[in-house]
């Protein structure tokens, strides 16, 4: 079963609908999607409705892309989906909004432009050349039309160029931009000084009543965690390939399945002439076919015919070049013909649902294979690991059987796959050791028909060929801790709170001392407890200084007559500043690469802005309605 459908999902026909799917996405925005199918509507914009299918479509591709970017550390629960859910239909509004306020103002996208953009989509290409076939048979793949396509790619190109007049005329006046430098590239001069709670924590002293008080006024703080003892067995491929032993029958047998998968893969390259009905009649396409054809064999150059007489402007261009085809990338009365042909050859007519095609066949490659001894070492170590992976997903798929079919129990699918099981103690849903320290396994155990009912967990995918099942042996449920055994940590907790409330107390008398006029570097001095940090001067980027602190310095008034004091918490620690002096910056310190950089930054900040606030306007004046319980419905993924 796992070999099936590992089976079913590799090879260039995935990578051909993983191209397919990213292509709309790549374009512009979720908003692409407008136009499909659907009865109802998600969100209207004036006259113009948003079907609700779309909105689906598009919020399922959101919530999917959000899921991904937590790869293997999603649960359940991190991804707020109300709130996802409003942005998708807010995204798709907007869109909607710019694509009318555009083409109101009369932006157009010309057909050779909609030509260029599709035919640089690597998707659609062979080799760098535009394949039109493929261009057709990708979309069918992805249930699309070229004409309904195209008017996607139309439309996302038209808010693209809108976007660009408004993006790409923006600028930062001079003036402005001195301005900008005087404030980002201020440097700061300060001293601080830094009052920890460890320095008191020696003058702390907790007795036992203490203890015991705090111990019964939180007596929930002190439970243990749930604790379970969990067996599992763990399958992976890659520990199993260097035992797989190599004969030499399988070898050689292994090498002809290599041999004859290349000979299937055989490239060709070819022209054709499409001749289709739209502009005639079927007789006289077949004809003018068939009259291609002849002159073609009779000598006349065929690209100069492609050009003057097909019916495909994108391969017309390059004189009816489709580079390099392999069997099944077309229809398949065209591969027939073109498997058929031999280099130079030029075919009679073939018909399929695009019109009439003439082939001619230029070269082939992809025949030639190396002899078995050359490719030996090679084969042995594809082989083992071919083995390897065959038995793993044999084995896999009967463990998980196994496991379904005997839910109290690990054993038949551990003898099944040829593993031990193992034993794990003292598992948290927050920590483990082991396998469980990873938290797919522990989610696994504490769920609920696991942790609950007893059952064999299903398969977990730990990694590529890498898979386990988990089941609860023991369970050992919350329990009241003693006094004994937290005294201590209750100890070292109050010694830090008080400590805590001492640095601070200190802290607030330095910085009050600071307010009447006293000097810093002398109050430090005058206590051990004090550590003092010389004037220094920073910028905005400053690594080396607590963040905290570096915010409150920038933050802090400009000194007049005298430094700007000041005070904070920083965890448990108190801080006490003083701000020396500012100096602005100035855009005569940058050098021209400087200059040149941050104005393209800035200028890129005021077009985004720029179009954040035509947004804004023109969301105020929009008549948006958005569809009955749009944000209950429930049919998404």
């Amino acid at each position: 079963m796992l070999q099936q459908i590992r089976d079913a999902i590799t090879g260039w026909l995935a990578y051909v609908v993983i191209a397919v799917l990213i292509v709309p996405f790549a374009l512009f925005g979720i908003g692409d999607y407008l136009g499909v199918f659907g009865d109802d509507y998600a969100a209207k914009v004036g006259d113009t409705e948003i079907p609700m299918t779309a909105y689906r479509n598009a919020f399922n591709q959101q919530l999917v892309n959000a899921r991904e970017q937590y790869g293997s550390d999603f649960r359940a629960g991190m991804i707020d989906e109300a709130r996802l859910r409003q942005q998708t239909i807010d995204q798709m509004v907007n869109e909607e909004l710019l694509y009318q306020y555009a083409t109101e103002r009369g932006v157009r996208v010309s057909d050779e432009r909609l030509v260029r953009e599709i035919h640089s989509f690597p998707a659609f290409q062979d080799g760098g050349i535009f394949q039109p076939e493929r261009y057709r048979y990708m979309l069918q793949l992805n249930g699309q039309t070229p004409a309904g396509f195209e008017r996607m790619m139309r439309r996302s190109l038209v808010i693209a160029e809108l976007e660009q007049a408004i993006s790409g005329t923006s600028f930062i006046p001079s003036q402005m931009f001195a301005e900008i430098i005087r404030v980002a590239d201020q440097r700061r001069e300060y001293a601080w000084a830094e009052i920890t709670a460890a320095a008191f924590a020696g003058e702390v002293e907790i007795t036992d009543e203490q203890v015991a008080e705090f111990y019964e006024g939180n007596r929930g703080r002190f439970m243990t965690p749930e604790t379970l003892v969990v067996e599992l067995i763990e399958l992976d491929a890659s520990q199993a390939a260097e035992r797989v032993s190599v004969d030499e029958e399988g070898l050689r047998a292994f090498y002809e399945e290599r041999r004859n998968a290349a000979t299937q893969a055989e490239e060709r390259r070819a022209s054709h002439i499409l001749v289709t009905a739209e502009q005639r009649t079927a007789g006289e396409a077949e004809a003018l076919a068939q009259q291609l054809s002849e002159s073609a064999q009779a000598g006349e150059e065929f690209e100069a015919l492609a050009r003057e007489h097909s019916d495909d402007p994108a391969s017309a261009e390059e004189g009816g070049d489709l580079g390099w085809i392999e069997r099944g990338m077309f229809v398949r009365e065209f591969d027939n013909t073109l498997f058929a042909l031999e280099p130079g050859q030029v075919s009679a007519p073939v018909r399929t649902g695009f019109g009439w095609h003439v082939l001619k066949l230029h070269e082939v490659r992809g025949d030639a294979f190396p002899a078995f001894e050359e490719m030996r070492d090679e084969l042995a170590a594809d082989y083992r690991q071919a083995e390897s992976d065959r038995r793993f997903y044999e084995r896999a798929d009967r463990a998980a059987d196994l496991a379904f079919e005997t839910p109290d129990s690990l054993e038949p699918a551990a003898q099944a796959a040829g593993v031990e099981i193992q034993r794990i103690e003292g598992v948290t849903r927050q920590s483990g050791t082991g396998p469980l320290q990873d938290p797919r396994l522990r989610d696994a155990a504490f769920s609920p028909e696991v942790l609950e009912q007893g059952y064999n967990s299903s398969v977990i995918e730990l990694g590529e060929d890498h898979v386990a099942i988990v089941r609860v042996l023991n369970r050992e449920p919350p329990r009241q801790r003693e006094l004994a055994e937290v005294a201590s940590d209750i100890r070292d907790r109050l010694v830090q709170e008080d400590a805590r409330v001492r640095a601070a107390a200190l802290g607030e008398q330095l910085h009050a001392q600071l307010r009447e006029g006293a000097d810093l570097a002398e109050l430090a001095e005058a206590d051990e407890r004090v550590d003092w940090n010389e004037p220094r001067t920073t910028g905005r980027s400053d690594f080396m200084t607590p963040p905290d602190l570096l915010d409150a310095i920038f933050r802090a008034p400009r000194p007049e007559d005298e430094p700007v004091v000041g005070g904070m918490l920083s965890g448990d620690d108190f801080i006490v500043y003083s701000l020396i002096s500012v100096t602005a910056g100035s855009p005569d310190g940058l050098d021209a690469e400087q200059r040149d950089g941050l104005m393209r930054i800035l200028t890129e900040r005021q077009g985004s802005a720029e179009m954040q606030a035509l947004l804004i306007s023109l969301r105020e004046k929009a008549d948006v309605r958005y569809g009955t319980n749009l944000f209950e419905d429930e049919t998404a993924y």
